[in-house]
């Protein structure tokens, strides 16, 4: 499957956490950065195929230079955010490919449930009816002012399962819902200390629930809604 990733401001993982999340979902082939997440990007050594933004969160904007070509510049004040923007160029590139978010973690907090509604929804009825292909992305890698601790979400459609391993007895994985989706559904587990049929009906169905003692993977299936699990960044997953 090919692979897509945005890069927006605010903190990110760890650039060998990031090869090591590209080890199991692929070397990406395409990369749009919002704003400041050009300066995620060349840290990590990847070169964009697309800048958006009104690029007011630049530290250098020497890094524009010599990129002009690529460029798309909006203005601070505009309905879209600019991770909104590159998740827009991400979808016309190629509305089948697997998109990672990198970046958007500490900060403000309005920032941060504003990516978490466009990484777990479509961004808005009014952007579902101008852009038909849109849908959220799969997965995102916030990063955490302690590496140690580090957290991946991904997005959990409804009758798909996530596959959960390499990760340690103890390490948490919780289940949330999405902006769309408050109540209704169901979660189906195996290999959790507590598992689906305790989870919450509405609001968060399973916070810091965590792997079996007596289990070395887990699995969780979505019935009847979406969801978003949480799960530790270095731990590999894959949706089925």
């Amino acid at each position: 499957m090919s692979h897509t990733v945005i890069f927006t401001g605010g903190k990110s993982p760890a650039a060998a956490d990031f090869v090591r999340y590209c080890n199991i979902h692929g070397t990406p082939d395409f990369a749009v950065a919002a704003d400041s997440g050009l300066e995620t990007a060349l840290d990590f050594g990847i070169e964009p195929d697309e800048i958006v933004g009104d690029m007011d969160s630049l530290r250098d904007t020497s890094c524009l230079q010599n990129r002009a070509g690529k460029i798309q510049i909006f203005p601070r004040d505009k309905d879209f955010s600019d991770t909104e923007l590159a998740l827009i160029r991400a979808i016309s590139h190629n509305k089948n490919a697997w998109i990672t978010l990198v970046g958007g973690g500490g900060g403000r907090i309005d920032h941060f449930l504003s990516i978490f509604d466009i990484f777990s929804s479509p961004i808005s009825d009014f952007c579902s009816e101008t852009y038909p292909d849109f849908r959220p992305m799969d997965a995102w890698l916030p990063g955490s002012s302690d590496e140690s601790d580090a957290q991946a979400l991904y997005f959990l459609p409804s009758e798909k399962t996530l596959e959960i391993k390499n990760i340690y007895h103890g390490e948490n994985i919780s289940v949330c819902r999405t902006t769309r989706s408050f109540s209704g559904g169901s979660v189906e587990t195996q290999g959790l200390e507590w598992e689906g049929n305790l989870f919450r009906k509405s609001g968060m169905p399973s916070l810091s629930n965590r792997l079996s003692s007596k289990c070395d993977a887990a699995s969780i299936t979505a019935r009847g809604a979406d969801f978003v699990v949480i799960v530790p960044l270095k731990a590999s997953c894959r949706r089925i």
